[in-house]
């Protein structure tokens, strides 16, 4: 017989409810040290702490709670999810998240942008210059890696079939749960997003993940951006910048994004350093022709 430990205070992504009202069977997987996956019906969904960032595709419960599932819980092991309650089946415990009233964190990039007083993307671009990215990332490897990037920095996307020279060189690129080049790409997509000129390249990412594959962490934050929500702590910084944060506030929440994994931070705000150079090298463009 199951002993049964409820879980009923949590925060959750708002991109979650549209999969979390539907009855359905899963299993977990896999498993970190801090946190872990489970799948229903191939909608990832990671499980985190409340003290850790929300993914875009997350919820997050206390720390506590959490450390008593990861103790137990194997890959593979039985989830179910039934009127908005996900079942846990783990060594003869049953895990009850009543996620139906959990806090819900809105992740949604145009919901931001709506609040955006006074966007200094020019701030934001200072701050990332500080962190040299074009060295500190993983994503360049090569001279090949380094032209394509300054590139991008130089113009804005204008077709879908230009986009796709970019983002089929990145693709999947590098090892780990998020490979460089797909955090990469996901960071220029936020801000094409943010700069409402994504429809060429949203469209080009859209084809890439039908065609191409990369990892399932990667496949769902991809997923997760064409619908428009992207992690907690980008959208913390997309805010910050755009509706005229002090660079000390801008600095510190890229402090924090910089320690996200092994360079996965750092790769993906190359991508949105990346964007916003190329935006700003448009514009400049513009002022030039109408002279």
């Amino acid at each position: 017989m199951n002993s049964t430990i409820e879980i009923g205070t949590g925060i959750k992504s708002n991109y979650l409810s549209r999969f979390l009202t539907k009855n359905q069977i899963g299993k977990v997987h896999a498993l970190f040290r801090s946190s872990f996956t489970i799948t229903l019906n191939d909608q990832l969904i990671h499980i985190g702490s409340m003290q850790q960032s929300l993914s875009a595709y997350g919820l997050a419960i206390a720390e506590d709670e959490l450390k008593a599932i990861l103790a137990v819980i194997s890959q593979g092991a039985i989830v179910r999810l039934k009127e908005e309650v996900l079942l846990i089946y783990a060594n003869e415990r049953l895990f009850r998240l009543s996620t139906s009233g959990y806090t819900s964190v809105n992740l949604k990039v145009s919901d931001c942008m709506v609040e955006a007083a006074s966007p200094k993307w020019h701030l934001l671009k200072m701050e990332l210059e500080k962190h040299n990215l074009l060295q500190t990332s993983a994503v360049i490897q090569n001279e090949f890696d380094r032209s394509l990037i300054e590139e991008l920095m130089q113009k804005e996307i204008d077709s879908t079939q230009e986009a796709n020279r970019y983002i089929s060189h990145f693709w999947g690129r590098g090892i780990g749960l998020t490979p460089s080049g797909d955090d990469f790409l996901i960071g220029y997509g936020m801000m094409q997003a943010v700069f409402l000129k994504q429809h060429d390249w949203m469209d080009a990412l859209r084809d890439s993940l039908d065609q191409k594959t990369t990892t399932d962490v990667s496949e769902h934050y991809y997923s997760s951006l064409l619908d428009g929500y992207i992690s907690a702590p980008f959208l913390e910084l997309i805010r910050a910048a755009s509706s005229g944060g002090e660079p000390e506030q801008i600095a510190v929440i890229i402090n924090n994004i910089t320690q996200f994994g092994h360079t996965s931070g750092l790769d993906t705000l190359l991508g949105i350093y990346t964007a916003i150079c190329g935006n700003e090298a448009d514009a400049r463009k513009k002022e030039l022709a109408h002279e």
